[in-house]
């Protein structure tokens, strides 16, 4: 299903982030509905990667999810499996098991699928506000923890609310990882340090979701200008609060 829209792969690689899918309407900035996720899904079958989640010079496009959501498994998983998708699932190892959060069987089930799972952190703390040692934690027991579990390496870090610096990225790859993402938005060149992703929401309108798939020099040169502005407000006024008035935007 594409609506029409000529279906060919862009010249570079695109990450999209999601977080929690939901049935009916979403009552979070970032919940996205599943009827929307599965129009998403079959734009981008045919040229998603169903292989490692990232290679040198690949072109098209990679779905990664973020903290490690329940609809993970009872949404977007049966959705993926039916269409034979793989995407990137990055949990917050220590909500694993929680309520309103991915199990362990889950999880293992999901990868034996060719789901690919990544760490999102052990404790969902943004990294700048960490000592060195503490990060550390972060990075190396998630990984070890998730590579127990699933027997396999783990290879991809996607930081807390997207707060990262050169020296903590840097961190990252002395912690074994081979690939870190943000939430800053971008297109992927070859061999990146840094993939940047560009999120679907609640507020993305279906115009909005082929702009990202099929970004414009208009509108990379607005994604530089949203994330300046964004991290411009968190400056000002913290994280928290920002996060506040986006959902409060929502349901304006």
């Amino acid at each position: 299903m594409n609506d029409g829209f000529l279906l060919l792969p862009p010249s570079y690689l695109i990450t999209l982030v999601l977080h929690k899918l939901v049935k009916g309407s979403s009552g979070s900035w970032e919940d996205v509905n599943e009827e929307m996720f599965i129009k998403l899904v079959d734009q981008v079958a045919p040229f998603c990667s169903m292989t490692e989640i990232h290679k040198p010079c690949a072109n098209g496009w990679n779905l990664t999810f973020d903290d490690g959501n329940l609809s993970d498994y009872d949404i977007a998983f049966p959705i993926l499996h039916e269409r034979r998708v793989s995407a990137t699932f990055f949990v917050i190892v220590d909500k694993v098991g929680q309520k309103g959060f991915l199990s362990w069987r889950q999880i293992i089930e999901m990868n034996k699928n060719g789901m690919n799972f990544g760490s999102h952190s052990l404790t969902h703390q943004s990294m700048v506000k960490l000592s060195k040692n503490e990060m550390m934690d972060e990075f190396i027991k998630s990984k070890r923890l998730l590579e127990d579990k699933l027997g396999t390496e783990i290879t991809s870090f996607s930081y807390p609310f997207g707060e990262h610096s050169r020296d903590i990225n840097r961190f990252c790859f002395d912690a074994g990882y081979q690939f870190s993402f943000t939430s800053n938005h971008g297109v992927t060149g070859c061999n990146p340090a840094l993939i940047p992703r560009n999120s679907i929401n609640s507020h993305s309108r279906w115009d909005d979701v082929i702009s990202v798939l099929y970004p414009t020099i208009s509108t990379r040169l607005r994604w530089v200008l949203e994330d300046s502005t964004k991290e411009l407000l968190k400056t000002i006024i913290g994280r928290k609060r920002y996060i506040y008035l986006r959902d409060k935007l929502l349901h304006g």
